[in-house]
């Protein structure tokens, strides 16, 4: 008994923030028995808000709090804990970004699941591993180069452009000297589960998400730099007020004024969205154009034909390259969208989906599995058959 309110004295000081060095140490120690985990659930379930801010994924209180509680759900022991959520970034986007991957954290709106259990060891049986760094390059001859596998250096140079992978893993490409051949158009692919980025000839850095591409000129001659994207991409746009940068995509074509945005435009999706982060960027469509500005969304709706600007939410757009699969007011089929995309699916439905809505993030570092312990938190059953992810109605 003494030693349980000893416990719960060093966790209230530490919720107030006048721990010592030598209490944290101690804290620690208890924090890694069994004894004191039903003291550290209710910490988790109760005071979570109270946690002071500097307990991120780094420290070392939050690495203890972390691994007891991935320690926990992946003995079966624990499932869900419907306490982390996207309000308190330092945890949603730090700590539990991988905690997410065998537990669960995500609401809908008629209030609170109930958490039942899972059973984690049969589902880890049958896995899906997490996409990653893969991409293929085609140059203007067709050939083809598979980046995630080849070297660092030079991949090509000829005709003044050298095209390199730096030791980040970056395609990039520079231009040396007058240029008097042709200009010639490279293209970048991200395969399903593929990520990757490349550094234009003008120093623009563009993230390229899974099932995308970007299709570009080696060297930017003309009055204007114009790319092509499909699928979905972050750009930071290189300043050059002499050469306007634009981005075509699909149905609208964007006059980028600003340096960094985010674009949505996989064809699958009913929008095309576009989240200004910082200058400015004006969107076009049928000589109609649509001026955003820091912190606003401009959304093209593909049904309707309508584009309109809306508040954006920066957290939410850049999520995925971040690390994360990110719902805000999602339906089950917009999450198995991205799942499909990041672990290269087959999705099939079987009967009536859940008509409830989402929100939340999860990693997307971690196996399959995490995702689909998430759902069945929410009541989602599915069964995976090698890559053929079957959702199934409820019982």
């Amino acid at each position: 008994m003494k030693q349980q309110q000893a416990f719960k004295t060093l966790l209230d000081k530490y919720l107030a923030g006048n721990l010592c060095a030598a209490e944290k140490e101690q804290l620690e120690a208890l924090l890694a028995s069994d004894e004191y985990w039903d003291s550290l659930e209710a910490l988790i379930d109760n005071d979570w808000e109270k946690l002071p801010a500097t307990t991120d994924a780094e420290s070392p209180l939050g690495k203890v709090i972390y691994n007891r509680i991935q320690a926990q759900a992946l003995s079966g022991r624990r499932s869900l804990y419907p306490v982390f959520f996207i309000t308190r970034k330092w945890w949603a986007a730090a700590s539990v970004a991988a905690v997410l991957t065998v537990t669960a954290t995500l609401y809908y709106y008629h209030g609170k699941t109930a958490h039942p259990k899972s059973d984690l060891a049969q589902v880890l049986q049958n896995d899906v591993a997490p996409g990653g760094d893969k991409a293929i390059l085609t140059l203007a001859n067709g050939e083809k180069v598979i980046l995630d596998s080849s070297k660092q250096g030079v991949i090509l140079s000829q005709s003044g452009i050298i095209v390199q992978k730096n030791g980040t893993g970056q395609v990039v490409y520079q231009v040396s000297g007058k240029q008097d051949a042709p200009v010639e158009f490279n293209t970048i692919t991200t395969p399903p589960g593929g990520q990757f980025v490349v550094v234009l000839p003008d120093g623009s850095r563009v993230w390229l998400n899974s099932c995308s591409s970007l299709h570009f000129p080696t060297d930017f001659r003309e009055p204007q730099r114009s790319v092509d994207l499909k699928g979905e991409a972050y750009f930071e746009v290189a300043d050059n007020a002499s050469k306007p940068f634009h981005v075509t995509v699909n149905e609208i074509d964007i006059k980028v004024l600003g340096t960094r945005f985010n674009v949505m435009a996989y064809t699958d999706e009913e929008n095309i969205r576009t989240t200004l982060l910082q200058g400015a960027v004006q969107l076009w469509n049928n000589n109609t154009p649509l001026l955003l500005k820091p912190g606003e969304e401009g959304r093209y709706n593909r049904n309707q034909a309508t584009m309109v600007a809306m508040a954006g939410n920066e957290e939410d757009a850049l999520a995925w390259k971040n690390g994360y699969f990110s719902f805000e007011h999602a339906d089950l089929k917009s999450i198995t969208r991205q799942l499909a995309r990041w672990y290269d699916l087959e999705i099939v439905y079987e009967g009536n989906l859940p008509e409830q809505r989402f929100m939340g993030m999860i990693s997307r570092n971690g196996p399959l599995s995490g995702a689909l312990n998430v759902l069945r938190g929410m009541g989602v059953r599915s069964r995976l058959e090698g890559k053929k992810l079957v959702i199934m109605p409820k019982d």
